[in-house]
């Protein structure tokens, strides 16, 4: 299956869909140093959030969106952190998951990792570091995964 980044909350997670402009995608491997780049363009908005079922999230919330963007920049975390923002004044929290997406013949119990955070204190570089997050030890499959959820809280519960 796949790694997956997604956000999960009871209230309405609005889409946001892939840009109407053209990016390039570059990748390149290099077999030596067993190294691999990408290069989108490093424009902003090349990201999107796309439905996921609230059934097939890990969170129990009513609401899900899988964050889907081929990297990481400074510029589209700021985004998602204020697309976080903007859900927190609907509801009391917002999730932010990294998980393994489970075959329906993978019988594997995986173990979540929850930390609770104010929103004010969500940074750029907590999003990077969920985002970036291998569920599996050293990258090696094992048939139990630590999931990790980045809970926002509007305020102390």
């Amino acid at each position: 299956m796949s790694y997956c980044t997604y956000l999960a909350a009871n209230c309405s997670l609005p889409l946001k869909k892939w840009p109407d402009k053209d990016y390039p995608l570059e990748i390149n491997i290099d077999t030596e140093t067993k190294s691999e780049t990408i290069f989108d363009g490093d424009a902003d908005d090349n990201f999107a959030l796309l439905p996921i079922g609230a059934d097939d999230a890990y969170s129990g919330k009513k609401a899900a969106v899988a964050l889907c963007w081929n990297y990481y920049t400074e510029g589209r975390a700021k985004q998602v952190i204020e697309y976080i923002e903007a859900a927190l004044k609907e509801c009391e929290c917002v999730e932010l998951w990294r998980v393994w997406l489970l075959g329906d013949n993978e019988e594997i119990t995986p173990s979540i990792r929850l930390n609770t955070i104010l929103k004010n204190e969500l940074t750029t570089d907590m999003i990077r570091e969920i985002d970036n997050y291998d569920v599996f030890i050293d990258g090696v499959y094992n048939p139990h995964p630590i999931f990790r959820c980045l809970r926002i809280a509007k305020t102390k519960e």
